[in-house]
């Protein structure tokens, strides 16, 4: 029974009938309170609320009940970042990362919030590592060019941005009006590379 209330709940969920599936989520809890993927979607459902608080308290519910669950540490993280705290979304990502070496949104995170805060090493590192997962990720090649670019590294910056073009085409407005990667979009050699 209590499986076929939390189905429900996801369903409605997932139609957007979230004051109905908030209902559903907190009955699933009440009958066991130690539901991991309970406490889990109802982080997601208070995300979509934007109740950040309750979205953090219902993920830290979640690892308490299932520590090793890698989404609720990277949830925890993006609601962290939105929330202006740096320092306690690294070390989610972090952890997130400690119990899923290749979960490479993680990676591509960390990266970007390193990006951010100057920290170019590490950015670069963890968008090497975000694309040895998935080096299809044309957004993760885009990243890793402007920091190349910010690191005075010019020839694997036009290299990275001919990539994120090949991957996605669209990016070539983007490139070619942003203040770093406008220089690299620039560079003779890009043309020569995406020929």
């Amino acid at each position: 029974m209590i499986d076929s209330l939390f189905a429900l709940g996801v369903l409605l969920h997932q139609e957007g009938r979230y004051l109905e599936a908030l209902k559903v989520y907190k009955e699933v809890l009440r009958l066991d309170s130690s539901r991991a993927d309970a406490w889990f979607t109802l982080g997601l459902l208070y995300d979509d609320l934007n109740m950040p608080d309750s979205a953090l308290f219902a993920y830290r519910e979640a690892l308490e009940a299932q520590p090793d669950n890698e989404k609720a540490w990277f949830n925890m993280a993006l609601l962290y970042e939105d929330l202006g705290k740096p320092d306690s979304a690294e070390a989610c990502y972090r952890k997130a990362l400690e119990l899923k070496p290749r979960y490479s949104k993680a990676s591509f995170n960390l990266g970007l919030l390193f990006a951010k805060e100057g920290r170019l090493d590490s950015a670069e590192r963890y968008l090497k590592r975000s694309l040895d997962s998935d080096p299809y990720s044309a957004r993760a090649w885009l990243t890793l060019s402007k920091v190349y670019e910010e690191r005075g590294m010019r020839e694997d910056a036009v290299a990275c941005l001919a990539m994120a073009l090949k991957l996605n085409p669209g990016y070539e407005a983007y490139a070619s009006e942003d203040e770093v990667l406008g220089r690299v979009y620039s560079d003779p050699r890009l043309k020569e590379l995406l020929e």
